[in-house]
């Protein structure tokens, strides 16, 4: 996985996650330029120990800082898979809303599964 990971970050704004406290890496997470002025998230990972610590909401909070103040998007999308309410009520906690859904095909295993978008506009 971490290979697949490596591979994928040399073609998107990516980035590792660190404990401060112990500066041990614990995940990372990433996003792309999908369209003028709009960056899309691939992704943030954590190791399980570090999952409900409230690193996601830090994560995602700086996602959409670094891609509105930055890089000056107005929007920010995110996606997660449907039935992952941990992702949802992440991003609905931030102000996301929901968007559309596209049905896909895991290529790993051939199972099919809905994924839900939200979005974000710069205020």
């Amino acid at each position: 996985r971490m290979y697949k990971s490596m591979e994928l970050m040399k073609h998107t704004l990516s980035w590792f996650i660190y404990e401060k406290k112990s500066t041990q890496v614990i995940g990372f997470a990433g996003m792309k330029k999908v369209q003028d002025n709009v960056y899309e998230d691939t992704g943030i990972v954590l190791g399980p120990q570090f999952v409900k610590k409230g690193y996601g909401t830090q994560v995602l909070k700086l996602l959409c800082d670094e891609a509105f103040y930055t890089y000056g998007a107005s929007k920010f999308v995110c996606s997660c898979r449907r039935g992952n309410i941990p992702s949802k009520q992440l991003q609905l906690s931030l102000g996301f809303y929901y968007t559309y859904s596209v049905n896909k095909v895991d290529s790993r295993n051939n199972e099919s599964y809905i994924l839900d978008f939200y979005e974000l506009l710069r205020d």
